[in-house]
């Protein structure tokens, strides 16, 4: 072993040439940067750039094939456009044929109302009327909501009202069950009496 004038130890001597036989690494002088090595198993330009080699560089997109992108995206939305356009305005005529039945519902519920309340008045100046012109039948017999029923009422009141009177006994006869009347004897009342009678047999 050799030193140094120093008197230190020489560190290319710190290895017996005899015993690098190229097994064991080489140790460099100082001041020398080691030499970079391939990984293990990793032969040197198998991967990833050889040393002192610029990596290539990325390929940058299509100009044309992104403007081609976008004009289809700007299509897709101008047809998108035009067809939420289209049914807009099918909502407006729809909106608008239902104000329209809306009008035309309310006038004619108009007319209709008016249309009764004339028709219920004539009716009552109907009733008012044939119980005018047929006093002998009692006024709450004719009645009804229509001409027709109102006309009906007085049939049903006539033919009962006949019925009645059918039924009912002569003026002046004795109800039905009575006793006969015996005559009576002139002589044994008095002159006053007498007339009286007379009177009530006429």
């Amino acid at each position: 072993m050799e030193l140094n004038p120093n008197g230190k130890q020489d560190p290319e001597n710190l290895t017996d040439p005899q015993e690098n036989n190229g097994n064991l690494p080489k140790v460099p002088p100082p001041g020398e940067t080691p030499p970079a090595e391939s990984p293990p198993g990793s032969p040197e330009g198998e991967t990833g750039t050889p040393p002192g080699e610029t990596p290539p560089e990325e390929t940058p997109p299509d100009p044309q094939a992104r403007i081609a992108e976008l004009e289809n995206l700007l299509s897709e939305r101008d047809t998108r456009i035009t067809e939420l356009a289209a049914q807009a305005n099918q909502l407006v005529t729809v909106e608008n044929k239902l104000h329209m039945v809306e009008s035309e519902f309310a006038i004619v519920t108009a007319q209709a109302k008016a249309g009764q309340t004339a028709l219920t008045a004539a009716l009552e100046k109907y009733t008012a009327k044939v119980r005018e012109t047929n006093a002998d039948i009692p006024g709450d017999m004719i009645t009804g909501n229509t001409f027709d029923e109102v006309d009906l009422s007085l049939d049903k009141a006539r033919t009962l009202v006949k019925r009645i009177r059918e039924a009912a006994p002569a003026p002046g006869s004795p109800p039905a069950g009575a006793p006969p009347r015996q005559p009576i004897d002139l002589e044994s009342l008095s002159p006053r009496d007498k007339i009286k009678a007379g009177m009530a047999q006429k």
